[in-house]
């Protein structure tokens, strides 16, 4: 919002400065033509031009140092709301709302903090664990090079009866078009931490509906990339697909989305989205920096239907019966249906 806004006035400014020294342009070449020789009214609309060009010159560099300026301020705003003085897994910012809602802090057995690790570049994001055999959900996005190139991949949770847990995770299987994807902790030794005090999301389960426009969520994940869990509420919208850009230039649309208003933050990709401590929904996507904040996630609903399609037997166990239907889940109704062949399995090499 700050940059857009400054980039605006500094458009302005550039304007009315055009404007400025345009009329003075005209003033000076009525007079030269009749006080003043050729050479004269050139020397000086030169000058003028010369006067210009260095105005905006100056304009764009106080632009782009103000752009920068915006940048680092959001840096520091997110790096302001890390540091703790009661527990180092947490940020302020949750801290302060987990005092009205005390199932945050739970949120660091059930939350985790993953790591892909392609050519030396760590790749951050977050993922939840669906259930006790060590099922994992992130965003797809994440995992885009994994499929062509050898990755390293770890996920580790900051709680488990106070104690990390860090654990592999194989079998991935990714639906770009939803940006969802699905994993598993690594048999033996560090699957078995399950057992140790991590908690797997809690569903909601009847008579609760399933949220809908006006009602309040809150995104939780690691800002940054920072492990450290971060907390901010939103308030949803409306259903909608969303379109963003590849690394080659082309758009990408994604279904099975909710839009809300609400702060989330690079690197919060694969958080949970949450309701009165019940698992909503999947961070995805945030609006670009200089436009309105907003939010994009995949329902929890999607999220069952899809875990029912890999994990059938599993599914029978962990899942709830299903929940009232809200308007905005019977808009996405279609859009949120899986089947096998939607997934691309990936194994990590």
């Amino acid at each position: 919002m700050t940059v857009s806004r400054r980039f605006v006035g500094t458009g302005l400014a550039l304007a009315a400065l055009s404007a400025s020294v345009g009329a003075a342009g005209d003033r000076i070449f009525s007079r030269s033509r009749s006080s003043v020789t050729a050479d004269q009214e050139a020397a000086a609309l030169e000058a003028q031009s010369r006067s210009l060009a260095q105005a905006q010159s100056q304009a764009l560099q106080a632009a782009a140092a103000s752009a920068a300026r915006d940048k680092a301020d959001a840096l520091t705003q997110v790096e302001a709301q890390l540091p703790s003085t009661t527990d180092p897994r947490l940020s302020i910012g949750l801290e302060r709302l987990s005092q009205v809602r005390p199932w945050l802090r739970d949120l660091t057995s059930t939350i985790g903090y993953v790591e892909c690790a392609i050519g030396g570049v760590a790749y951050r994001g977050a993922a939840e664990l669906l259930d006790h055999h060590g099922a994992l959900v992130m965003c797809g996005h994440e995992f885009v090079r994994v499929a062509r190139e050898a990755a390293q991949l770890h996920v580790t949770f900051f709680g488990g009866r106070g104690r990390m847990v860090r654990s592999p995770f194989t079998m991935l299987s990714v639906d770009y078009d939803r940006d969802i994807a699905f994993a598993n902790l690594r048999p033996g030794p560090s699957a078995s931490a399950i057992a140790r005090g991590l908690r797997p999301v809690r569903w909601a389960r009847p008579p609760s509906q399933e949220p809908t426009t006006g009602d309040q969520v809150v995104f939780v994940g690691f800002p940054e990339g920072i492990a450290r869990l971060h907390a901010s509420t939103g308030t949803i919208r409306r259903a909608r697909q969303v379109d963003t850009i590849n690394e080659d230039g082309s758009i990408a649309s994604h279904r099975c989305k909710i839009e809300s208003d609400g702060v989330t933050f690079s690197g919060m990709s694969g958080g949970g989205v949450f309701r009165k401590g019940d698992f909503v929904g999947l961070v995805n996507f945030s609006s670009p920096a200089g436009s309105n904040p907003l939010t994009y996630f995949t329902p929890a609903s999607a999220i069952a239907s899809a875990y029912a399609v890999l994990f059938p037997e599993r599914a029978k166990l962990d899942l709830p019966t299903s929940l009232t239907a809200s308007p905005i889940s019977k808009a996405l109704s279609k859009d949120c249906e899986f089947n096998r062949r939607d997934f691309l399995t990936i194994a990590p090499r």
